[in-house]
């Protein structure tokens, strides 16, 4: 330990961006003083990070010289006193703690930890120190309360709490942001009456300040939580606007099943203004379906769809990722009436992209009555408004299914998605990831591509002589149809000229 110590203080003259990982206290504290023992004139990113059992305290004098390059401080299961020198003029900073003290909440109290350690005033007299910061990341170290003071960080970008909504709405209040600022909150307990009367008008307030209709909207159901995001960027547009996410995880039955927080999405979509919503992104992840609960059967109901997104009239394009009771549901809810004038539900929709099943072909095994299912509900769609195009994304769907799809909507784009060794239905890695970060003209292009190399396959086996089919491309293509892991983009960014050095 003390090689590793001596080598990297040398070099830490040099170094722009430093992260230091352990699981013990004992090695990571003697670690850190050694190495910001030294002048650190450079230093931009410092990231620090404990895996230990429970959260670690630093010393306030952690940096014991001035940095004056250091913009970022990412600090992982440790925390600073929030008057530590270390935390001035920032422009990021995350702090997160854990959510069960490392496993030992019956033996420490975070109430306690954050009473000596991390005062509210003293937050928010830190955050008066950073007047730059772009982006705040805030998870378990929120105020219960504070002095009632406000805060300006008149740059702040982009703002991340993870607590108890009380905690997060009150930290909220504290501040004055910029109405350009992006917002997200995660809750993992919570009850419906602090989401309506905290959350909801937390949202509702700081949506309203900016201008601009909302133009995509995101409602994803995963195994243990349910996401709502909202932006004023039409999707494949550059993300310059502003956008609104709250994440909560499913509340619990008693059976200990997994709920569905319907009333919340209900109140979000009743109080906010969607009326212009154009793109729609929805998700049923397996795994959560309350429909196996008869009390709760009506949640994935067709009428529900209606009820929630029925203010979305011009909305033209939409993608669903699915298990086979949710896309049927979606489907049916398509044949409905959304207004007593009788226009459908959605009834400006255009494109329509469906992912998410591993299908047999629609003759064999228990998929047959699914595709038959499927294929009268959409032509009874198509009677009542036309979609011109649907996207089907699926696995192991028979070519017979695609030429009877092909009879009822004007335009089909197959890309069945491959199977590879030890998948399972639904990929948590691949399709998950896909979903959050898939960007529409992408996929648009990424089909138009796909047909176009079809197309120059037959050409290429009728004029050529050596044969070329481009079937390798198109496996290729399959396989850059799957997308980064979600943390990838919290990786460090500033990799500029010079000569950096990590350990």
């Amino acid at each position: 330990m003390m090689t590793h110590q001596r080598e990297i203080s040398k070099h830490i003259s040099r170094i722009r961006d430093f992260s230091l990982y352990a699981e013990h206290a004992d090695f990571l504290m003697p670690t850190l003083q050694a190495i910001l023992a030294s002048p650190v004139n450079v230093l931009q990113h410092l990231c620090i990070t404990h895996d230990g059992w429970t959260d670690l305290a630093l010393p306030e004098n952690t940096l014991q010289y001035y940095a004056p390059a250091l913009h970022s401080v990412d600090l992982r299961s440790v925390y600073i006193p929030w008057s530590s020198p270390i935390l001035y003029n920032l422009t990021h900073l995350r702090a997160n703690l854990r959510d069960d003290l490392g496993g030992h909440a019956e033996e420490l109290n975070r109430d306690e930890i954050e009473s000596d350690k991390l005062p509210s005033c003293h937050l928010l007299s830190g955050l008066r120190g950073m007047p730059a910061l772009q982006s705040l990341d805030l998870t378990f170290c929120l105020p219960s309360e504070g002095d009632g003071s406000v805060v300006d960080l008149p740059k702040l970008k982009s703002l991340m709490l993870k607590y108890e909504p009380a905690r997060c709405t009150y930290f909220i209040t504290c501040l004055r942001i910029p109405s350009s600022c992006s917002l997200t909150l995660v809750c993992d307990t919570y009850s419906e009456k602090e989401l309506t009367h905290g959350v909801i008008p937390i949202f509702h307030t700081h949506v309203k300040r900016e201008q601009g209709p909302i133009q995509s909207l995101a409602l994803k159901a995963y195994k243990s939580y349910f996401m709502f995001h909202i932006s004023r960027t039409a999707n494949g547009a550059e993300k310059t606007e502003p956008s609104y996410t709250l994440q909560l995880s499913h509340p619990t039955y008693a059976s200990g099943a997994l709920a569905f927080p319907w009333p919340t999405v209900a109140a979000l979509c009743r109080e906010l203004p969607i009326e212009n919503v154009r793109h729609l992104d929805l998700r049923h992840q397996e795994g959560c379906d309350p429909d196996s609960h008869m009390e709760h059967a009506a949640h994935w109901s067709p009428g529900a769809w209606v009820n929630i997104l029925g203010r979305c009239r011009v909305a033209h394009e939409v993608r669903f990722y699915g298990d086979r009771p949710a896309t049927l549901a979606f489907c049916l809810a398509l044949t409905l009436r959304a207004r007593r004038e009788g226009a459908p539900f959605l009834e400006n929709l255009c494109r329509l992209t469906l992912r998410g099943l591993r299908l047999t072909a629609a003759d064999q095994g228990e998929g047959s009555e699914f595709l038959k299912a499927f294929l009268e509900q959409l032509a009874a769609r198509q009677k009542a408004k036309t979609i011109q195009t649907i996207c089907i994304k699926w696995k192991r769907a028979g070519e017979q299914f695609i030429v009877e799809l092909g009879k009822i909507v004007p335009e089909v784009k197959w890309n069945e998605l491959k199977d590879t060794v030890g998948e399972s239905d639904i990929s948590d890695k691949d399709e998950e990831d896909e979903e959050d970060n898939e960007d529409w003209s992408d996929e648009e292009d990424e089909e138009n591509e796909e047909d176009r190399s079809d197309e120059e396959d037959k050409e290429d086996e009728e004029d050529k002589e050596d044969g070329e089919d481009g079937s390798d491309e198109e496996v290729k293509e399959d396989e850059e149809d799957k997308y980064d892991e979600e943390d990838g983009s919290d990786e460090d960014q500033d990799n500029e000229d010079g000569e950096d050095e990590s350990y």
